[in-house]
């Protein structure tokens, strides 16, 4: 018995010791690897990726302070962690977060913090004075302003105007499209761009909603403008206007499968200007079923369309009371 017990105690104390000395060695791979974790930047702009692993077959877990301006994400590539940054307004400060990493091997686990800073985004020196400042500033160059959303045209296009002219900002990902209303003053920070002749705020780097239910600057009235005519109607572009008993002449058939239609107006001197309706507008079935009762030869009055441009002047619709049939 005594011999068994013996062996017993010889066996036991072998496991004891083992154990021991694993938790011991965990504790020291841990120890080195929170020592040699660091962080290539205290500085960011835009997400940023962060190990998963570390020496010595550590796991390396992180959690952030303040997920608003940097969150941890379930995405790993490489032993890497992506944290998302989003970086504070042109206009607010820098953000300070803590981010802490937890660095685990079997049942042992340490913590190190990091201080990161997110920097605000850049635009006060973008920013120019009114809307028609925008169209002198060159080609792909940064630029912001601030002006009241006047039309909304398609899933991404909307226009904003101010007193001094209108222009069409090309709202690549829907950062406006469906947030921002008519009346709405914004500020919009992007690149000057052209499209086919339209003059636009693409490359959108930052936006914001200032006040709602601000009041539309008044609409420019074309009916003693040359509708047919680059030069008369480019001081127009971007804004919303009227015209007085046009006549439909090109009318197609409106079908929910066809993602945008041109139909054409003729005014009593003959000259002729097209509007086009874009079907993957948001929320257009009232403006949908406006359009599709109009028939060749009706008169309309446009009381609202925005003046677009594609190679030439254009009209453009966001709604059904941006036109009214004359009877």
């Amino acid at each position: 018995m005594k011999k068994y017990f013996a062996l017993f105690l010889v066996v036991f104390g072998v496991l004891f010791l083992c154990a021991c000395g694993t938790g011991a060695e965990d504790r020291a791979d841990v120890q080195k690897a929170r020592d040699a974790l660091l962080l290539t930047t205290t500085e960011v702009t835009g997400d940023f990726w962060v190990p998963a692993e570390g020496r010595h077959s550590t796991i390396i877990t992180w959690v952030s302070d303040n997920p608003d301006h940097i969150a941890v994400t379930d995405e790993i590539s490489d032993g890497q962690t992506r944290l998302s940054v989003t970086r504070p307004d042109f206009d607010g400060e820098d953000v300070w977060v803590t981010l802490t990493a937890t660095i685990t091997k079997n049942k042992e686990s340490m913590t190190r913090p990091f201080d990161v800073k997110v920097l605000r985004e850049p635009g006060e020196d973008m920013m120019v004075e009114n809307i028609a400042a925008v169209y002198g500033v060159a080609h792909r160059e940064p630029v912001g302003v601030v002006g009241i959303v006047s039309n909304i045209v398609s899933h991404r296009s909307l226009f904003i105007e101010d007193d001094s002219g209108g222009i069409a900002v090309y709202d690549f990902d829907a950062v406006l499209i469906g947030t921002a209303q008519i009346g709405d003053r914004i500020r919009v920070i992007g690149e000057r761009d052209t499209f086919s002749g339209l003059v636009q705020i693409g490359y959108i780097s930052s936006t914001a909603i200032l006040e709602s239910g601000v009041t539309l600057p008044v609409m420019a009235d074309l009916n003693a403008v040359d509708i047919e005519s680059s030069e008369a109607m480019l001081p127009y572009q971007g804004r919303r206007v009227e015209l007085s008993d046009m006549t439909v002449v090109t009318l197609p058939e409106l079908t929910s499968s066809t993602s945008s239609y041109n139909i054409g107006l003729r005014r009593a001197d003959e000259k002729e200007i097209i509007f086009r309706y874009d079907g993957r507008l948001a929320d257009h079935d009232d403006l949908f079923a406006a359009l599709s009762a109009l028939e060749e030869g009706d008169v309309i009055n446009v009381t609202g369309m925005t003046v677009g441009w594609y190679n030439g002047p254009q009209l453009v619709i966001g709604h059904e009371d941006q036109f009214e049939l004359v009877e």
